[in-house]
């Protein structure tokens, strides 16, 4: 048993109103990203966001030093002891709608839940750590070596927050990320995200005026629309009710004169989990293939990149990359963004990638397959993370899960990324519970306190054994 665990666990739970407090303070404000201005690269709502956080960490005791507002971090002690790194983030995604409890950014406490923007994702974690660190100094638990908080403002887009902070300062000896869940995230895929493009001569007599479909890269599209001449509204409505059947996707078809317009509605889902969404961009390409069109450029360029990316297809599998390792698991794919117009088409995909993907046996091979069918090829490329299950830290964490929580530690992988994938040797600990789905990202946001009060525990137990 650790021998300061009674003692956190009394200073913890003693702040639990102000932990309440903090969090909800911080939840209070807008910090997604928005366009930079002097002084705030990541826009104002970040800065803002940053700036409280460095309060708390400076009546915290900690010496803060500012990244050029990309980061901030705040050291216990040692500025140069880089023994144990806590990176959290402050950034939000946006709002978003379809709240039932709340607004995004008008915290509630209910039910000993907080819910707002950013409560679990990653508002919440963080100021738990921050009282894990006031325990550490405040019970006076002997540690000889620094423990520092970096807080980012980027985390939730491209990380260059943290690229940034890498250009002056090394990483510390040990890194943890409260930013997945319990009990210990070691692996992170890769990503890989590229774009597709393809010009031809315009057809004036073509069926098809145009697909468009999805938002982000990131996400599974649910919706998609097209708009077509020259189709029997009848024939379509057979053709979209079977392909209903088979995908799961509804259908809507108006028609005004001539010019037939398709809406396709999915589910979203983010691409790192791309089987819990139905693909409404794939879907819609597969039924307009399905219909009887004059061939042309367009409708060949159609067919090909509905044959390479087909609807159902979560693995790369028809583009040749399917790979699977045990502990990655296999590479997930989804075509995300569609725009195929009356001379151009654009597509843009995200994969998450297992530790077997290497540029010979995915790279080159999608950039084969499209050169094949005379498309172009665009791409980004974050290799995969894996730290070794042996690794002193991730036992530690193990002990410490298994004491505070009495459950099994172990190591998982995940195909979304934290702070810990662009370090050596980082790992995710925490800080959402097993079994818990806090609608990260979704309407409904929220963090359990009683779990805000564990992550605490746990992360100042950490530190008084790694910086003993």
């Amino acid at each position: 048993m650790n021998a300061y665990r009674e003692d956190i666990e009394k200073y913890i739970k003693s702040r639990r109103g102000l932990i309440v407090r903090d969090v909800v303070n911080l939840c209070g404000i807008d910090s997604s990203k928005l366009p930079a201005e002097e002084g705030a690269p990541f826009g104002p709502g970040a800065l803002k966001g940053l700036e409280e956080y460095a309060d708390l960490m400076r009546e915290s005791g900690l010496t803060v030093k500012t990244y050029d507002n990309y980061m901030m971090s705040g050291d216990l002690f040692g500025e140069n002891d880089k023994k144990l790194d806590i990176i959290v983030h402050i950034d939000v995604v946006k709002g978003g709608s379809g709240w039932t409890v709340t607004s995004p950014f008008s915290p509630v406490l209910k039910d000993g839940m907080i819910y707002a923007r950013g409560a679990s994702d990653n508002k919440g974690p963080a100021v738990a750590a921050l009282y894990a660190v006031k325990a550490v100094k405040e019970l006076g638990i002997p540690v000889k070596h620094n423990v520092r908080i970096i807080a980012g403002t980027d985390e939730e887009t491209d990380f260059i927050d943290i690229k940034h902070y890498h250009n002056t300062e090394e990483e510390a000896e040990f890194t943890i990320a409260p930013d997945l869940k319990y009990p210990v995230t070691n692996v992170e895929k890769g990503q890989f995200r590229g774009e597709i493009f393809k010009d031809f001569d315009a057809d004036p007599e073509s069926a098809l005026l145009y697909i468009k479909g999805g938002i982000a890269t990131n996400m599974v599209p649910a919706g998609a629309e097209s708009a077509l001449r020259g189709i029997s509204a009848d024939a379509a409505e057979a053709a979209a009710k079977r392909a209903s059947e088979r995908t799961g996707i509804v259908f809507d078809i108006s028609q005004v004169q001539d010019v037939l317009t398709i809406k396709a509605v999915g589910t979203g889902a983010h691409c790192a989990r791309c089987r819990d969404g139905n693909n409404a961009v794939t879907a819609l390409m597969e039924l307009i293939c399905s219909f009887d069109l004059k061939e042309n450029e367009q409708i060949k360029a159609l067919r090909q990149l509905s044959a390479l990316f087909p609807y159902g297809d979560h693995d790369g599998d028809a583009l040749g990359i399917a790979l699977r390792d045990e502990k990655a698991g296999d590479t997930t794919m989804s075509l995300d963004i569609l725009d195929i117009g009356p001379s151009s088409l654009y597509a843009k995909f995200d994969s998450r990638t297992s530790l077997l993907m290497t540029k010979e046996n995915t790279i080159d091979v999608i950039r084969d397959r499209l050169a094949e069918n005379g498309m172009r090829f665009e791409y980004e490329f974050d290799e995969p993370h894996a730290v070794p299950e042996d690794y002193p830290l991730i036992q530690k964490c193990f002990g410490i899960y298994e004491e505070v929580t009495g459950k099994k530690g172990y190591c998982q992988s995940i195909g979304i990324s934290s702070y810990a994938h662009f370090t050596e040797r980082g790992i995710a600990f925490g800080a959402e519970p097993e079994g818990m789905d806090t609608n990260m990202h979704g309407p409904d946001e929220y963090v359990s306190v009683d779990a805000l009060i564990d992550t605490a525990v746990m992360i100042a137990m950490l530190i008084a054994d790694v910086c003993a």
